[in-house]
């Protein structure tokens, strides 16, 4: 959900408002994608997996919706 071509990851407000985390204590980038950016991250609650949708390839993200495992 955070915009297609930036590479940083938002703030730790972004994973509050949005998703509802803890403040993000580390991000990892997992990989080296060349469509999408997949990082780690770490909060005080767990740790979660966040990707990146490049939506200049995939335009319209949630028709794959049922990929996700």
């Amino acid at each position: 959900h955070w915009p297609c071509g930036h590479s940083v990851l938002p703030d730790n407000s972004f994973w509050q408002t949005h998703y509802g985390l803890a403040p993000v204590l580390a991000a990892t980038p997992i990989g080296s994608g060349h469509i999408h950016h997949t990082y780690k991250l770490v909060t005080g609650r767990g740790t979660y997996i966040a990707q990146q949708f490049n939506t200049h390839v995939f335009q319209h993200p949630e028709r794959i919706h049922h990929n996700l495992r």
